[in-house]
């Protein structure tokens, strides 16, 4: 077995483990696994094949991703939900600002200066705290009743909510200088857009161009759910390829090559920052800077890449393995790119060619990315809407296009209100397009749905995985 194979497997175990491990079956793969080593070394002895001998070594990294997760979660510290908090907070993130409230995740300080902990304030509308921020804190520790808001704060740290809690100003500009620095420059951007476009125009381009839906009406997220474009304004791989390519061809035409990759990586990793560090724009941006560093030749075989990526996040977090939706349909959308859009190109026949506005490369694509993340999507949303992949065609090929006159008006708007307000006129254009697509298909949207659950689930991907396998082997028998 060559390194790179070992690389990839031994990682594949070493996730299983940090998997059962995430949803409390660390004793039951513990015994699963001592008996598949003993199971494994009988067959070496008795056939003398030496890939059993690797698969007991193998089967040993299984326990070991189950002892990383339960170690990285014992040293988290943690409040106890009903636990009654008095204490010093530090407001650790961007406050995210709600139509009527604001939310605000603070880190708690026992008198000793020790972190307590981690907890979400949901606080009113006014007086307006920042990141940063030194409170004084009164109120109790809730653990939501969602399961799934539940892994998501789990996945951040945070131990619990506490709902409009009593709280006193001490201070303020603690915390890093960089942080608040990229903050602010996100609630400038959005300034921009508010003062520029119409709302829902405005609130739709902060979506796509920094990930933040605060500004969303219900009946707009509605129309984004129903109409299966919801990604859009998930910062993904799509967004951050963009942003890449658009910052290294503008940087080649002053810089050398190599100075226009710094330079878009050091800006990846500020917009990655900005925006929250979400679990599917970290994926984007290790595996953009990692495209833009080593090259072309790396997109020759996906696999270790994909698999590097994964581990390098559950390493940093392991309940994003389980907790973070947002983390499973990111990597399972990229796996559908990548493997399921050539099989569906050569089943169909379908040319290089791109089409009007790329509309082939976007069919396929998201056709791809859809079948690759179905059973997710119906287990954590109750369905898909059939028209979600006409939608997507529809939008797609004018994403780039809103992005850039996006970042257009905000780099303009640090010079000049008015120069920002001409690329906002020509936005709005695309925007009132995209938004009029979207509301149009959630008006015929019939989201279906079939009953999910592991084993449908499992028997969906072999199914898939041998269909992917058999149009690959008969192309390449061609």
């Amino acid at each position: 077995m060559l390194l790179p194979e070992k690389f990839f497997f031994g990682s594949c175990f070493f996730l299983v483990g940090v998997l059962c491990a995430s949803v409390s079956l660390g004793l039951f793969t513990l015994l699963i696994t001592l008996i598949s080593c003993v199971f494994s070394l009988f067959l070496f002895f008795a056939l003398h094949k030496k890939l059993f001998l690797v698969l007991f070594f193998l089967l040993f990294l299984i326990p070991i991703g189950s002892f990383y997760y339960t170690l990285r979660s014992e040293f988290v510290p943690r409040v106890s939900p009903g636990e009654l908090i008095d204490a010093r907070a530090v407001v650790a993130r961007d406050v995210r600002m709600l139509e009527n409230s604001q939310e605000a995740i603070v880190d708690v300080f026992a008198e000793n200066g020790k972190k307590e902990g981690r907890v979400l304030l949901r606080l009113k509308k006014f007086p307006e705290v920042h990141y940063g921020d030194v409170v004084r804190i009164r109120g109790t520790v809730e653990y939501p009743s969602e399961s799934g808001y539940g892994g998501y704060l789990e996945k951040r740290g945070i131990s619990g909510i506490i709902a409009f809690p009593g709280m006193i100003f001490l201070g303020e500009n603690e915390g890093s200088e960089i942080l608040r620095f990229l903050f602010n420059m996100k609630k400038f951007s959005v300034r921009i857009f508010q003062n520029v476009l119409p709302p829902e125009e405005s609130a739709f381009l902060s979506g796509i161009v920094l990930g933040d839906t605060s500004g969303f009406s219900k009946d707009f997220k509605t129309a984004m759910s129903q109409s299966g474009t919801s990604h859009l304004v998930a910062l993904s791989g799509y967004n951050v390829m963009i942003l890449i390519s658009a910052i290294v061809a503008m940087g080649i035409k002053v810089f050398s090559r190599t100075t226009a990759q710094i330079i878009a990586g050091i800006c990846i990793a500020g917009f990655v920052l900005m925006t929250g560090a979400e679990a599917s724009v970290v994926r984007a941006a290790i595996m953009g800077c990692i495209l833009l560093f080593l090259g072309e030749r790396k997109q020759q075989d996906p696999r270790n890449l994909l698999i590097f990526v994964a581990l390098c996040m559950v390493l940093w977090n392991p309940k994003v393995l389980t907790f973070d939706v947002g983390f499973q349909l990111s990597f399972f959308a990229l796996l559908g790119i990548v493997y399921i859009r050539p099989a569906l190109q050569k089943l169909f026949h379908v040319s290089d060619e791109g089409g009007l506005f790329s509309w082939k490369e976007s069919f396929l694509s998201t056709a791809g990315a859809q079948l690759a993340v179905l059973p997710i999507l119906i287990s954590s949303f109750g369905g898909v809407s059939w028209t979600s992949l006409i939608a997507n065609v529809c939008i797609l090929g004018f994403i780039p296009i809103t992005m850039g006159l996006g970042f257009s008006m905000i780099f303009t708007g640090i010079f000049s209100y008015y120069i920002a307000t001409v690329f906002g006129w020509i936005t709005w254009i695309f925007l009132r397009l995209e938004t009029g697509v979207i509301e149009f298909f959630a008006g015929i949207a019939h989201p279906f749905t079939i009953p999910m659950n592991i084993f449908i689930a499992v028997t969906y991907y072999i199914i898939l995985g041998y269909v992917v396998w058999r149009v690959r082997k008969t192309n390449n028998a061609q």
